[in-house]
């Protein structure tokens, strides 16, 4: 495929079908190998870690894929600080949280003993560290490479999950994938540090377009992880949502429907990612750019959606019989997949031009809305009221985006020369 663009997005997207086929794999097995109250219980555990991790890596994983591609001999520098800040703030919210979470949930059992609490906080400082490698390879064009770690990853959380069914029954998935990140982000590191980031400086310095001053990365970041946390929050609090309100069991068969749903919006987050990279030195031809996105990856959307719609209670029979239960949880997560594009294109387009203020805007009302309607309606309708309380969300912010077209598909006349 010629045009880079759609190269990228689409190998991004290969990344998230192996991730989504591996950890269909990974919670089935899991679902043979564990009670399904363990399940329940680490999948609420994974979905925290997810939070933290968000809240942890400060959104630099956009920051990189924003900056990295026209850094030139900063490269180096930009990276290693980026990782350190991360791993460090990682480890401090890692730390905090396996402190805090009896005061906030004294009936909470999952911490209990040095060993869970260790396991949690390598799971947080890898996770963390692992997200903004991606963003990193992605940045410096070495996409092929980020289905490649994904798959590793996969596979390593895969053998794990079952070495640990015996010698850890209650906290085995969660160590599986603390250990396999782990293994990982040393591997990428050393890739990264040794030979990528050096062919970089060398290939790119010379026609590389000076960074914004630290001022205006700072004033990126900030807004950015903002904008972040509220729409990671409004998914990864679900499970936990769902846990409180309908128990761990149920919780099993929900996650295993929000695990589908989400790996669908994966499809177009990587195509996002791409019109980012792919426009970080040029904003001139974005809106053409954005357009493509939606209406490629729109095809695309449709034709998976209808697969899910039809099949959803084959794959969730996978896992077990009694997860099919989540059948309607799952057909309802597929269709916000094309309210979602318009907002991830919309989110991606306004990045690009750094205009902080639509990102930022554009997520807010994703935690805003998501979380209170979804406590709203589980105890009325079940499981299925995070996915109508995701849909209705979503397609509200997609619909004030088609209106207000002109606040992230307009390209404003910039002076000076930063990216």
């Amino acid at each position: 495929m010629s045009n880079p663009l759609l190269r990228n997005g689409h190998l991004l997207t290969l990344s998230s079908a192996l991730v989504a086929v591996t950890g269909l794999c990974f919670w089935t097995t899991a679902a043979w190998e564990y009670d399904a109250s363990v399940v329940g219980s680490n999948s609420a555990a994974v979905s925290m870690l997810m939070l933290l991790v968000s809240i942890s890596q400060l959104n630099l994983s956009s920051a990189v894929v924003r900056f990295v591609p026209a850094a030139g001999r900063h490269t180096k520098a930009l990276i290693g600080s980026v990782l350190i800040v991360a791993g460090g703030v990682a480890l401090l919210v890692g730390v905090c949280a396996v402190s805090l979470v009896h005061v906030v949930s004294p009936t909470a059992t999952f911490f209990d003993g040095t060993t869970a609490q260790a396991i949690f906080v390598v799971a947080t400082v890898a996770s963390t560290i692992f997200v903004i490698q991606e963003g990193v390879l992605a940045g410096l064009r070495r996409t092929a490479l980020v289905p490649l770690t994904n798959f590793v990853f996969a596979l390593g959380k895969l053998g794990l999950v079952v070495a640990f069914s015996v010698s850890l029954p209650s906290h085995g998935i969660l160590a599986a994938w603390a250990l396999s990140a782990a293994g990982i982000v040393i591997a990428i590191n050393v890739f990264l540090f040794w030979k990528a980031i050096p062919r970089q400086q060398r290939t790119v310095a010379a026609d590389s377009v000076a960074l914004p001053p630290l001022r205006h990365l700072i004033h990126f970041v900030t807004l950015d992880y903002g904008a972040a946390i509220c729409s990671v929050a409004a998914m990864t609090t679900m499970p936990m949502l769902v846990l409180a309100a309908l128990g761990a069991t149920q919780n099993a068969y929900f996650s295993m429907a929000w695990l589908i749903g989400t790996s669908v919006f994966q499809i177009s987050l990587n195509m996002g990612v791409s019109l980012v990279v792919e426009s970080s030195s040029s904003q001139s031809d974005l809106a053409r750019q954005a357009r493509h996105v939606l209406v490629h990856t729109g095809k695309l959307l449709v034709a998976v959606v209808l697969v899910i719609i039809v099949a959803a209670p084959y794959l969730l029979g996978v896992f077990g019989t009694a997860y099919r239960e989540a059948d309607d949880t799952l057909r309802i997560f597929a269709l916000s997949a094309l309210p979602h594009l318009v907002v991830v294109t919309g989110i991606s387009s306004a990045r690009a031009q750094r205009r902080m203020k639509v990102v930022l805007w554009t997520q807010i009302p994703q935690a805003a809305l998501t979380i209170p309607l979804t406590w709203f309606l589980l105890p009325r309708i079940g499981m299925e009221g995070a996915s109508v309380a995701w849909l209705i969300t979503i397609s509200m912010i997609a619909c004030g985006l088609m209106i207000r077209k002109d606040s992230w598909l307009t390209i404003p006349i910039r002076s000076g020369v930063h990216p």
